[in-house]
């Protein structure tokens, strides 16, 4: 399976369908959505998230291990939520620690960019340039009255699958 290399720096232009940047540094992986959505609709209730608009973003220490966890982040945009939730599902078979998550979200013109940073203790790694992860991620937007995931990897499952996330290796020179 071909490797993805992460960027260090991206600007983000919206475009008809969503951006995601990946970066990292010692701290944890930064993942950027850039979402054209005018008609965000979030679910109410914060266990059924991902059955609203938001993203998805699904990581393992690499391809083809259990130690996952799902993160499902709402932007807080619809006008019925004002602040950003999350909702972590951890599918870790062995849990040294409590994953965590920080996210910002940003109104657009055309939608909003989400930014998330993911620590590195949520997997229990410390990673070194040429480390590999998997990650897989999602953007959910109401389309013609019903909820449509799109995957930045072509598989789905993923929460059932690591084989199905893309496989990344951390540049040589994380961010500061």
């Amino acid at each position: 399976v071909p490797a993805h290399r992460i960027p260090e720096n991206a600007d983000i232009a919206l475009t008809d369908r969503p951006e995601i940047r990946l970066a990292w540094n010692r701290d944890g992986l930064y993942v950027r959505f850039a979402v054209p959505d005018r008609n965000v609709r979030e679910a109410d209730n914060v266990e059924e998230l991902n059955l609203g608009s938001g993203v998805e973003i699904h990581v393992a220490p690499q391809r083809g291990s259990p130690q996952m966890i799902q993160t499902i982040i709402s932007p807080g945009l619809d006008g019925r939520q004002d602040q950003v939730r999350t909702l972590m599902l951890d599918y870790r078979p062995v849990r040294l620690t409590k994953p965590t998550i920080e996210a910002l979200v940003r109104r657009t013109r055309d939608g909003y960019v989400l930014t998330a940073r993911l620590p590195w203790q949520n997997l229990d790694l410390t990673v070194s340039p040429g480390d590999e992860i998997a990650v897989q991620c999602f953007v959910n937007s109401f389309e013609d009255n019903r909820i449509t995931a799109r995957p930045w990897h072509p598989e789905t499952g993923t929460f059932q699958d690591s084989n199905r996330m893309r496989r990344v290796i951390l540049g040589a020179t994380p961010e500061a």
